[in-house]
């Protein structure tokens, strides 16, 4: 192996070389820069891996290959586990001819280190409680750092989003959003889908907290003296970092029969009314998110998935989607053969 990441830092000292011309150079040195990737990917050499994914980054930056090289070298590097391609070089190969343990043999007895404490009781381990969005905000330690192994401060990302959204949704149904006068409110009690993301990202020793939530769903009953009145849906977007009631849109749809439901929809959709009781919570929010500790966002981080998070383009793919297009397009296609084989024919389906 040593032999042939020689050959390929010569062949790509040679192609880096001014005396060398040609259309083609730049292909070449991308390629030689992914074949020392897998070389040293093989070898769990991580840091080597980076570099030369950085520079098939450099020389093509829509290069997937160059782009997973690096990511699986820097994800390796955060856990501590080595590479894909160390993990299959290390385990031994299968072969037919490989003895069998004879069918009598006894194995080795284990060390008496390895073996495992009997049980005080025929009860399993309880498992360990999933962190709370509180033990999150409250936890102590230093403030974020970057990890040990970014030696180079190159970029470093931890994704929040699921305890983002749960705790989003928590200021909302928490808070209600009183109307101009009157005993009249609007109640928020479900926060249905999210689409967004949040992360803490750590980068030339600076930390960043970003979010930015292009879609909440909002379900509220509009209360007068905590009696309910009516229920109705709104769509919050605009939802990110230093945004202000200006930035935020709210749209919903439903039909105005009444005076109240007049003032709830122009409370809605005005800058000084709902918007700006909502920009609160969202300076409150930001305020929480950027005062979190190293343990706060380890804990954030294994964060179970939230229900409400949602990925539209993964829900576009679904099979359930795909099953009913295909059986939209064929309805159509049998309409437009019903149509054209006899056009008097009304065909409705």
């Amino acid at each position: 192996m040593e032999t042939k990441i020689d050959d390929l830092k010569t062949q790509l000292t040679k192609l880096e070389s001014p005396e060398t011309t040609g259309s083609n150079k730049e292909r070449k040195k991308l390629y030689v820069a992914l074949e020392l990737c897998a070389a040293y990917a093989s070898l769990d050499l991580k840091r080597s891996v980076v570099q030369y994914a950085d520079l098939g980054v450099d020389l093509d930056g829509e290069c997937v290959e160059a782009h997973c090289y690096k990511a699986e070298a820097l994800r390796g590097m955060a856990e501590g586990k080595p590479s894909h391609k160390a993990v299959q070089r290390g385990k031994p190969k299968k072969t037919r001819d490989a003895p069998r343990e004879a069918a009598g043999a006894r194995r080795a007895p284990r060390a008496e280190s390895t073996r495992r404490a009997p049980a005080l009781s025929g009860a399993p381990a309880p498992a360990a409680a999933p962190p709370t969005t509180e033990a999150v905000r409250t936890a102590g330690g230093a403030p974020l750092s970057k990890s040990a192994w970014n030696v180079k401060d190159t970029w470093e990302e931890v994704d929040v989003t699921s305890w983002a959204v749960e705790r989003i949704a928590e200021l909302f149904m928490g808070t209600p959003l009183p109307l101009y006068d009157g005993d009249l409110r609007l109640r928020i009690y479900d926060v249905r889908r999210v689409v967004g993301h949040a992360q803490v990202v750590i980068f030339q020793r600076k930390v960043r907290s970003i979010f930015d939530l292009e879609e909440v769903e909002l379900s509220w009953v509009a209360e007068d003296g905590g009696e309910g009145q009516f229920k109705g849906a709104a769509t919050l977007r605009g939802f990110a970092n230093s945004a202000d009631a200006g930035d935020l849109e709210i749209s919903t749809n439903f039909a105005c029969k009444t005076e109240t439901h007049e003032a709830v929809k122009t409370f809605l959709r005005n800058e000084g009314g709902a918007r700006a009781q909502l920009a609160q919570l969202l300076e409150d929010f930001e305020r929480e998110f950027t005062q979190l500790t190293g343990d706060g966002v380890a804990l954030a981080r294994s964060f179970e998935k939230s229900g409400r998070l949602r990925d539209p383009a993964a829900e576009e793919n679904s099979p359930e989607v795909r099953e009913a297009r295909l059986a939209a397009a064929k309805r159509q296609a049998f309409q437009d053969d019903m149509r054209i084989s006899n056009p008097k024919l009304k065909v409705t389906m």
